[in-house]
């Protein structure tokens, strides 16, 4: 909604505009937006720890491995 109302006034809509575009008080829409900015920044970071783990995991496989060919290539 915000995102086709942005572009058909070809500037960022005031909460006033988005409240009138949603037929929601002006009260609604700042708890609206404020919850979708928090449920994001949520999601972002939910996104950075499993990238973390991931990319740990990814090392650990990458040691063990090296380990597992030096053991193999010793014998």
């Amino acid at each position: 909604m915000k995102e086709g109302l942005q572009k058909e006034l070809e500037r960022e809509p005031a909460d006033s505009e988005l409240a009138d575009a949603t037929n929601m008080n002006i009260a609604h829409v700042k708890k609206a937006l404020e919850v979708g900015q928090a449920a994001r920044n949520k999601l972002i970071k939910v996104i950075l720890i499993l990238k973390f783990f991931h990319d740990m995991t990814f090392e650990k496989i990458q040691r063990m491995k090296k380990k597992l060919l030096s053991v193999c290539c010793v014998i």
